[in-house]
C-alpha cells in the first residue's frame, strides 16, 4: 500500500500510478491509503465539507452489463449544512468508474451519482464505498460481460476505400443509459469507431466500418466487445481492379494520335499500380504501362498511329493483377482533306504556294494527289506526291502578267475525293509616286538644277502625268512631267534667278492623292575677285579696279563696299553692280608719293571680301 498525505482545508488530491486500483480512507487523520490495480484516483479531504457523517449507500440496478450505467445514491445521517456536504467515492475495481466525490446540496440528506460499468471479459463483482466525516458505507454492484448475441458487416468484401456496415446485436434489451460496446480492428486497412452505443430498450446498434486503398488483398478482423463476450467478424479488403480502358477518339485517320484512360474500380494503394498495355497492330503504338499514383483512380496514355491503305482495328489490352479490359481503336485511310494557297490573291507574273491535306498520314507507299487549273493564268503541276506517314504536301502555283483581274479554281483529287480553293491574279496596281529629287541640291541664283520624278512601278499605257510645283519665284519648274509607258521614272529641269540673299525652294511633285517633295537651296552671287589694272602707278595717276561676281546680280543689283588701307589711294565707298551683271568697275585714285608705296584695296559683300594690291611709285 502506498499513502498519498492531503492538507487541513485541500479539497482534492490526485493519484496516478501503476498500481491503482483501491482507496482506503484512515479517518484518525488525512492520509489515504493506495490499493493495487491501475488508474487515477481523485479524492477529497476537507474536514470543513464533511461534517455530516454518511449513513447509507445503494446502486440500482445491483446488476449491470458491461458497458452500462448504475445509479449510486449515497445517504447522510442528518440533513446536509449550508455550503453541502462533501462525500468521499471510492471503488474497488476499474470495472466501475464512480466519481471522486458526490456533494450532498445544503437542506438535503442525500445525493446521487452515475457509475459506469466497463465491459469486462468475466462476471465482476465491485465494492463501492461513500465517506464523509469518519463514517463509511459500502455497496456491492455487479458487472457481467456483454450478452453478444450476434455480430457481423455487411457487405463481407469491400474495395479499399469503400465501407462496410457492422451490426452488433444484443441477447436482450439494453437496460436504461444503454449500453456501450468496445470496438476494435486488428488491420489499419479497415477502421472502427472505439465504441457503439446500444440505446436503451434496443437490442441492436450498427456502424460505419471505413476502409482505405490497399496494395493487396487484406482480411481484417473486427471486433465487438471485450474477453470472453466479445464477437468477431471478418472483412476483406481488396485491391481495387481493373475496371475499363477506352480510348477517345475511337477512331482516328492513320498518323492522328489518340488517348487511352484506364480506370480502376476504386483507388490505387499507398504503392500505386502499374498498369501493362498492349497494342495488336504496329499501326497503334502506346507504352509498356501506365502509373496509377497512391490514390488515383485513373490514368492516361498516348496512342501514335502510322498511315494505313485500308480500315484497321487494334485492339489496346490493359491488364492488372491478371485481370485484363480491352478496347478497339479504328484506323482510318487517309483521305483528301483540304487543299488551299498562299496568298489566296496576287499580282499576274509571282507565285503562291499551294498545300494539300489529309485527314491523316499517308501510308508506306505514299499518296498521289492530281492538281488542275481553270485558267492559264496560274499553273499547278500536274500531281504532288505525300511522303509516307506524311499529312501533308506543297507545290507552287506560277502566275502570269493579266489586264484584269483573274479567279482561277484550284483542284486537287484523290480517289473519290475532290477539295478546291480559289486564287485571284490581279493585274498590276497602278504605280504610285515614290519621289522627288533635285541635283545639285544647292545652286547660284541665275543656273539650274536637274530634277528627277520617280514611281514605285512601270507607268502603264499612255503614260503617268505628274504635277510639279514650287513655293518660291526663285525656282521655276514644268506645271508637270508625263513618264512614258513602262518607265518609273523621268527627268526635269529647275532654272533659278539670282537672289540678293539666300532663299529655300521646295519642289512638290503630286500624283493623285500622294504627294512627294525636295528642296533646293538658291544661294546669292558672292565676290568672285578683285583686281587692279595696273596695278603699280606713278602717286598722282589712277588705277582701275575691277569686281567680278560668282553670278549675276539680282533684280535691283547690289553694293559692294571697297575700302583702301593707305591715304596715298583712295576709292568709292561702294560700287553698285547692276542687275544681271556680274562685274563692276572703280576708279583708284593716287597721290605723288616720295617713296615706293604699297596700298591694299578691299571689296567685301554679303560677309566675304577679297583684296587687291596697288603698288605707287
Amino acid at each position: 500500500m502506498q499513502a498519498l498525505n492531503l492538507a487541513i482545508g485541500t479539497l482534492l488530491g490526485y493519484w496516478y500510478g501503476a498500481d491503482v486500483n483501491s482507496v482506503a480512507v484512515s479517518h484518525s487523520g488525512m492520509q489515504i491509503a493506495i490499493g493495487t490495480g491501475n488508474g487515477l484516483v481523485e479524492v477529497a479531504a476537507n474536514p470543513f465539507y464533511s461534517t455530516v457523517p454518511v449513513s447509507g449507500l445503494t446502486v440500482n440496478p445491483t446488476t449491470v452489463l458491461g458497458g452500462a450505467v448504475a445509479i449510486g445514491n449515497v445517504t447522510l445521517s442528518k440533513s446536509a449544512p449550508v455550503g453541502g456536504n462533501t462525500v468521499l467515492l471510492t471503488s474497488s475495481d476499474a470495472s466501475a468508474i464512480v466519481p471522486a466525490l458526490v456533494t450532498v446540496p445544503a437542506g438535503a440528506s442525500s445525493a446521487t451519482f452515475a457509475i459506469h460499468a466497463q465491459d469486462v471479459a468475466s462476471y465482476t463483482t465491485v465494492v463501492l464505498t461513500a465517506s464523509a466525516a469518519g463514517q463509511v458505507a459500502t455497496t456491492v454492484l455487479n458487472v457481467t460481460p456483454l450478452p453478444i448475441r450476434s455480430f457481423g458487416v455487411s457487405p463481407t468484401s469491400v474495395i479499399g476505400g469503400a465501407s462496410s456496415v457492422g451490426t452488433v446485436t444484443l441477447k436482450q434489451p439494453a437496460s436504461s443509459g444503454g449500453i456501450s460496446i468496445h470496438l476494435a480492428s486488428d488491420n489499419p486497412a479497415a477502421t472502427v469507431p472505439a465504441s457503439v452505443e446500444v440505446a436503451n430498450g434496443t437490442s441492436s446498434a450498427t456502424f460505419t466500418v471505413a476502409t482505405s486503398s490497399v496494395d493487396a488483398r487484406a482480411v481484417v478482423a473486427i471486433t465487438a466487445g471485450n474477453g470472453s463476450g466479445a464477437k468477431s467478424a471478418s472483412l476483406t479488403v481488396q485491391q481495387a481492379p481493373l475496371a475499363s480502358v477506352s480510348l477517345n477518339p475511337a477512331s482516328v485517320g492513320g498518323g492522328a494520335n489518340a488517348t487511352g484512360t484506364v480506370r480502376l474500380d476504386g483507388t490505387a494503394g499507398p504503392g500505386g499500380d502499374t498498369v501493362a498495355l498492349a497494342s495488336s497492330s504496329k499501326a497503334a503504338r502506346i507504352p509498356a504501362s501506365v502509373n496509377l499514383l497512391a490514390g488515383q483512380s485513373t490514368g492516361t496514355f498516348s496512342i501514335t498511329t502510322i498511315g494505313v491503305t485500308m480500315n484497321t482495328g487494334v485492339r489496346i489490352t490493359a491488364t492488372l493483377d491478371g485481370s485484363s479490359q480491352m478496347a478497339t481503336l479504328t484506323i482510318t485511310p487517309a483521305a483528301l482533306a483540304l487543299v488551299s494557297v498562299n496568298p489566296t490573291a496576287i499580282t499576274g507574273g509571282n507565285s503562291s504556294l499551294g498545300t494539300v491535306d489529309l485527314t491523316g498520314n499517308a501510308s508506306a507507299s505514299g499518296l498521289v494527289v492530281t492538281l488542275s487549273s481553270t485558267n492559264s493564268a496560274a499553273k499547278v503541276p500536274r500531281s504532288v506526291s505525300v511522303a509516307a506517314n506524311q499529312g501533308s504536301a506543297t507545290f507552287a502555283v506560277t502566275t502570269s502578267s493579266v489586264t484584269k483581274q483573274q479567279v482561277v479554281t484550284i483542284t486537287a483529287k484523290c480517289g473519290a475525293v475532290t477539295k478546291t480553293a480559289t486564287l485571284t491574279v490581279n493585274p498590276p496596281p497602278p504605280p504610285t509616286l515614290v519621289s522627288i529629287g533635285v541635283s545639285p541640291g544647292s545652286v547660284q541664283g541665275g543656273s539650274t538644277s536637274s530634277g528627277l520624278v520617280t514611281l514605285s512601278g512601270l507607268a502603264p499605257a499612255g503614260g503617268e502625268k505628274v504635277s510639279l510645283t514650287s513655293n518660291s519665284k526663285s525656282a521655276t519648274l514644268p506645271v508637270s512631267v508625263t513618264i512614258a509607258s513602262g518607265k518609273s521614272s523621268v527627268g526635269f529641269t529647275v532654272k533659278t534667278i539670282a537672289v540678293a540673299t539666300q532663299s529655300v525652294a521646295t519642289l512638290t511633285a503630286k500624283l493623285g492623292t500622294t504627294s512627294k517633295s525636295a528642296t533646293l537651296t538658291i544661294a546669292p552671287p558672292s565676290i568672285k575677285s578683285l583686281s587692279v589694272s595696273p596695278s603699280s602707278v606713278k602717286g598722282g595717276k589712277s588705277s582701275v579696279g575691277t569686281i567680278n561676281l560668282t553670278g549675276p546680280a539680282p533684280s535691283g543689283g547690289i553694293a559692294v563696299s571697297i575700302s583702301s588701307d593707305s591715304g596715298s589711294a583712295t576709292v568709292p565707298s561702294t560700287v553698285t553692280i547692276s542687275s544681271g551683271k556680274s562685274s563692276g568697275t572703280l576708279t583708284i585714285k593716287t597721290k605723288a608719293v616720295t617713296r615706293s608705296t604699297s596700298a591694299t584695296i578691299k571689296a567685301t559683300f554679303g560677309g566675304a571680301s577679297k583684296t587687291a594690291q596697288l603698288t605707287l611709285t
